[in-house]
């Protein structure tokens, strides 16, 4: 069908002070969009970018009806600089004078689509051209990225800093990379957080299982009275949650805008999750590194 073949679009500049009126895009209903850019060469073209790559036999979903705007790279408040992405930008008209006024295109999740600068220094050879070309990528960014990064990590995943949001399922374990240029300049640590979802059955030897179903967005933060603990806050909830097993206490259920509860064997909660920074788990050490040179830990 004449929906799944690449949609091919001319952008002349992805900083968002260089956008021309001819750099809009009406991207509705499109599986794919590949985007040519000026500087390359007769039938050569640029990157082929996804709404949502499918995997475990998720079938392709199109850019949502709403996806009528510009493709941008930028830098977003609050995070470094190497966690800049592009990104589109949706907007209420082909000038690029309503780019302010717009605002960005989410994943099924809830989380901005991109695709990380980092990303571009190994999977996408043209992608990273144009950011040269611009300078909004240095020759040493690359240098600094190509080795680590593989095309199979999902930015939505990738933390670099504290208090930035990213996407939780309540039915499976936590794992994310946590990236902080300052501490660790070529290393994305992993975080695995096997049971940060499950409770313990009652009257058995310690058995646990997955109570919940549904999904949401959440931020690691630090307690207001010990630094060294690191809760887990439900920014919203995407996908309600349900209760698949009758003993589950109701403050054992993770709300929106509340800290995560931490689990007893009785199925009821007495306080929140936190993971203590200073025990020798590698899930703390981790984090402790992390939050040490964290952008925005304090």
């Amino acid at each position: 069908r004449a929906a799944h073949r690449p949609r091919q679009r001319i952008v002349s500049a992805l900083n968002p002070e260089s956008l021309i009126p001819t750099d809009y895009l009406d991207c509705v209903g499109a599986i794919s969009v590949t985007l040519t850019f000026p500087g390359l060469e007769k039938g050569q073209i640029g990157p082929t970018v996804e709404y949502v790559r499918p995997q475990g036999g998720r079938p392709h979903v199109p850019f949502p009806d709403h996806t009528r705007g510009f493709f941008y790279y930028a830098t977003q408040p609050g995070l470094p600089p190497d966690s800049a992405s592009l990104r589109f930008r949706c907007t209420a008209s082909h000038l690029p004078s309503s780019f302010a006024s717009g605002f960005d295109l989410l994943t099924p999740e809830g989380v901005p689509w991109q695709t990380l600068g980092l990303q571009a220094t190994v999977g996408y050879p043209r992608l990273r051209r144009q950011l040269l070309q611009e300078k909004l990528i240095t020759p040493e960014f690359v240098a600094k990225w190509e080795k680590l990064v593989s095309r199979r990590m999902f930015p939505a995943r990738m933390l670099f800093g504290v208090h930035q949001v990213f996407p939780v399922n309540f039915a499976k374990e936590l794992h994310v990379h946590l990236v902080c240029p300052h501490v660790c300049p070529h290393e994305a640590i992993p975080l695995h957080l096997q049971s940060i979802f499950d409770a313990k059955i009652p009257r058995t030897n310690n058995l646990a299982c997955h109570p919940f179903t549904g999904s949401g967005l959440a931020h690691f933060e630090p307690s207001p009275t010990d630094p060294q603990l690191m809760h887990l806050r439900i920014d919203r909830i995407i996908e309600p949650v349900r209760v698949s097993v009758p003993w589950i206490a109701e403050n054992a259920v993770p709300r929106e805008g509340e800290l995560l509860p931490q689990f007893v064997r009785d199925g009821r909660s007495t306080s929140p999750w936190s993971l203590d920074l200073l025990t020798g788990s590698r899930n703390a050490m981790a984090m402790r590194k992390w939050t040490e040179g964290s952008w925005s830990y304090f």
